[in-house]
């Protein structure tokens, strides 16, 4: 399968990954430096499209990624959010994460 990259605008960091399933215009799994993403699009009923996105990642990242996804999509949604609502997301995901996964890392270090 081919390999993708994804570089973060105003860093020097570059994530590498590859393509695990391609099924257009229904499906798109890939990893994403130790994760991996699929992304599942389902026409429905009343011709929307039902966008469901999964991120196998390890346990401990698991609430810094989900707040970080949960502002991605929102934004594809059309909503906007202030730079800093990421740590009142992050907060609650640690919470509701934390008793099953165990401790969650914050945001990686300014590089």
């Amino acid at each position: 399968m081919p390999g993708v990259s994804f570089p973060f605008a105003g860093t020097d960091m570059t994530l590498t990954g590859t393509v695990l399933e391609a099924e257009e215009p229904r499906v798109l799994a890939c990893t994403w430096g130790e994760e991996t993403l699929r992304f599942t699009l389902t026409p429905e009923p009343d011709g929307r499209t039902r966008l469901v996105f999964t991120d196998e990642t390890p346990p401990g990242i698991a609430a810094r990624n989900a707040a970080g996804w949960h502002i991605c999509l929102a934004r594809l949604a059309g909503e906007t959010a202030a730079a800093d609502v990421w740590k009142g997301h992050f907060g609650r995901y640690v919470a509701a994460f934390e008793p099953a996964l165990g401790p969650q890392e914050g945001p990686p270090a300014a590089g």
